[in-house]
């Protein structure tokens, strides 16, 4: 059936159904033969409208043509062509053709055949916009100078549901979510996120509503279910002035839901198109799916899945494999099971084989079903990035994500990755341009604040700020996660130092929540840096049974410890292990194992590994084809490790060449990445460069003076400067520092005592006397 006859047969279907008040899109796709779905697709490629619009438009025709003929009531002829409420048709009558259906018979014929519908007919719409927005401007004070440069911004709170069956109070969520996703992708507006406007409470003044979400203006809505029917009241307020510039009320069946979505996102859109003097048009944006279940499923999963740790992300995964079986043809949902099969690698426990296997999958999918979909599209280039892409090309994975975040860019979780992937390649003002744009998108999400706070202290240096923006966070959610554990590190770094403080802080909190990853990997790093390694152990037992698959977490403490304690041969079949079963990098892997070599004394080896691996970046830096700024973190350790090996065998010339290129990239980079990458620079680059002065200058300074004394002990324990291990200077100033490290050891010991979790097992195996 071409476009002219699907058209032409839908019309008479709807005309032969004109007084059937239950008659629907449902209705019109079985008499068509056809799904809820091709028959959205093709009526919106021919018609350019929505089913539901497309009905309403032919009963709105059908009702001018009865009123001319004069002889029946507005009132009449509102259930003659199948409206339930003549209020709701003459809200509808007024919108299509300009005018009410009750202004006299004169006007509505000099009206012809509608302002409103002829513009819309003959693509005059733009005129009669123009015309609506000068007097809406000066209504609103735009055109008049005041606030003509002020951001606009917007809000949409989360709607009222009215109605006994309270399990279906999504729907007021889920019109709200539209009418975001509908105006996501306006750049001369800022729209904030659902997980921050949907906190507020409604019940504050609109004037601390908008100062608290940083807004001008704001959506807000109810919405009522009677059996069958919907209705929807939507307004749009100014919030400077308190003034309601707009509002409607829209009625569909329940089973035109989706289609009433549409058309409430699409009106609002215009309003504000109308009201904010906005100069661009939102584009159409697609149905997600025409499944009520798989809709409500995707949106469960998407609140569940930003909570970003494993119980959360596991039901979110289960929400939306259940949607994608409901709706084989759901983009969005395999997109996100995707982005989500990431993340659990990332924050709960998932083999990086397994996970780049159902990413890929999941994408491919996608991608068949609508590869120009923004979700889709992200969830490609978010694949591309955590299976290497940036190491590959990452001109390629910015651009990627770049070109997203133009699609939507209102859109929180796309500005947060381009600050992750602008951070990567060392463009940290950047980054950081981004990671506050991020928490202007979302405000109230207590997670990206953390990492701000993060940015603020490790990288602005301002760590006043930092513990600021961390103690916002607490003050609203004392058990906040992340807030608790970066404190912690805050507290054990310069300029405080006090590790104690940060010990407690840390044990506390697994009292609470004992099996969370960043408490007991921050708690094994703490234990470790106050030579509390039993109790270091303990957690990375226990972080080794709850993410067996994670690198970052498992991996990284349980090494640590092995090199703290000298158990090298422990250390090798730790790292072969978890090259050969759980996919660890292979450059990562064959530079662990050669330092674990050279620790050990078997310097040829250590040699003879690194050669084989890094040939080619070896002599890419000694014949100075590698750029300084082009040099990847991952390739910072076996220069390092080369470096020692060099000296070793008194190669001082060459191994200079090597160290001033590697104190070159790291001084090149003035922010640090995280609260341990880039830490000590001077401390390394006076290790590099054979300056044993300096070195041992630098550290006095930095664990007695500056106290940022975050993970230096352990550093030193590990041998991590084993060159200088054997000069006596070097000896007297780490007996000094070991010497206060125990001080605050016994602290600790005291403290765990009192809470009657300390044993003598922890003493024997620590050599200690009694405490």
């Amino acid at each position: 059936m071409n476009s002219d006859d699907l058209i032409h047969n839908a019309k008479q279907v709807v005309l032969n159904n004109l007084q059937n008040t239950q008659f629907g899109v449902s209705v019109l796709a079985r008499e068509l033969n056809m799904s809820r779905s091709e028959l959205y697709r093709r009526i919106k490629t021919s018609h350019n409208s929505s089913v539901s619009q497309f009905i309403r438009e032919i009963r709105l025709e059908k009702a001018a043509e009865l009123l001319r003929a004069g002889k029946y009531s507005v009132a009449e002829i509102a259930y003659m062509v199948g409206f339930n409420s003549p209020t709701y048709f003459s809200t509808c009558f007024k919108e299509y053709y300009g005018y009410s259906p009750s202004e006299p018979q004169t006007q509505q014929a000099k009206a012809k055949v509608g302002i409103i519908g002829k513009f819309k007919k003959r693509g005059g719409g733009l005129a009669l916009l123009t015309v609506i927005i000068i007097i809406f401007s000066v209504a609103v004070g735009i055109k008049n100078g005041q606030g003509s440069h002020v951001q606009k911004s917007l809000a949409v709170l989360k709607f009222e549901y009215i109605a006994s069956d309270s399990t279906e109070s999504f729907l007021a969520h889920a019109v709200a979510d539209e009418i975001i996703n509908n105006l996501s992708n306006l750049t001369s507006l800022q729209v904030i996120s659902a997980s921050s406007s949907f906190k507020v409470d409604k019940k504050d003044n609109i004037k601390k509503i908008g100062r608290t979400l940083g807004v001008n203006y704001v959506v807000d809505g109810s919405l009522w279910r009677n059996k069958n029917q919907l209705k929807t009241t939507v307004k749009l307020i100014d919030v400077r002035t308190g003034y309601q510039l707009w509002s409607e009320t829209f009625e569909e069946q329940f089973e035109d839901f989706f289609d009433m979505q549409e058309h409430i996102a699409d009106k609002v859109a215009q309003e504000l198109q109308i009201s904010l003097d906005d100069g661009i048009n939102p584009s159409a944006n697609q149905k997600r799916t025409t499944s009520f279940k798989a809709y409500q499923l995707y949106i469960r999963a998407m609140k569940l899945g930003e909570m970003r740790f494993g119980e959360p992300i596991d039901e979110a995964i289960s929400l939306l494999e259940k949607a994608v079986e409901l709706d084989p043809n759901f983009a969005e949902a395999h997109a996100e099971l995707s982005f989500l099969y990431g993340q659990k690698h990332y924050y709960a426990s998932l083999d990086i084989e397994e996970r780049n296997k159902k990413m890929k999958s999941s994408i491919e999918q996608a991608l068949a079903l609508d590869p120009e979909s923004a979700e889709v599209l992200f969830a490609v280039a978010d694949f591309d990035y955590r299976t290497g892409g940036m190491e590959r090309d990452s001109s390629k994975v910015v651009s990627n994500f770049k070109k997203v975040f133009e699609l939507r860019p209102n859109n929180a979780r796309y500005s947060y990755r381009l600050f992750q992937v602008f951070r990567d390649i060392n463009q940290h003002d950047v980054a950081h341009e981004y990671l506050e744009k991020t928490l202007k998108l979302d405000p109230l999400n207590h997670f990206y604040k953390i990492i701000l706070a993060r940015d603020y202290f490790w990288k602005k240096n301002n760590r006043e700020k930092g513990l600021s923006l961390l103690e916002e966070v607490l003050a609203e959610d004392p058990q906040r996660d992340g807030a608790i554990y970066f404190k912690a590190l805050m507290l054990a770094d310069g300029p405080n130092g006090d590790l104690y403080s940060s010990f407690k802080i840390l044990y506390n909190a697994l009292q609470q929540q004992p099996y969370r990853y960043g408490f007991l990997y921050w708690g094994s790093l703490i234990s470790s840096d106050i030579d509390l390694l039993p109790l270091a152990k303990k957690y990375t037992q226990l972080i080794q049974i709850k993410f067996p698959d994670n690198p970052i977490y498992t991996y990284g403490p349980a090494l640590n410890i092995c090199l703290m304690e000298k158990r090298y041969d422990d250390a090798l079949d730790l790292t072969k292990i978890w090259a050969e079963d759980k996919r660890l990098d292979q450059d990562v892997a064959f530079s662990k194992i050669a330092r674990i070599n050279y620790l050990k004394g078997d310097v040829i080896k250590a040699k003879k590994l690194l050669l084989n691996q890094f040939a080619d970046l070896f002599e890419k830096v000694e014949n100075g084809q590698l750029k300084v700024t082009e040099l990847q973190p991952i390739d910072i350790p076996p220069i390092r490790t080369y470096i020692e090996i060099l000296r070793k065998e008194g190669k001082q010339g060459q191994a200079l060449i090597y160290a001033d290129f590697l104190c070159a990239n790291l001084r090149a980079q003035s922010y640090r990445q995280s609260p341990l990458r880039l830490k000590f620079v001077n401390i390394e680059c006076h290790y590099l460069q054979n300056d044993l002065e300096g070195f041992l200058e630098e550290v006095d300074k930095s664990f007695f003076d500056t106290k940022n004394r975050l993970a230096l002990f352990s550093s030193l324990k590990s041998s991590n400067y084993k060159a200088f291990e054997a000069n006596i200077e070097y000896q007297k100033l780490y007996e000094r520092i070991e010497q206060e490290t125990h001080e605050i050891r016994s602290k600790v010991i005291a403290f765990l005592t009192d809470q009657g979790d300390w044993n003598t097992s922890r003493s024997d195996e620590l050599n200690l006397s009694v405490q």
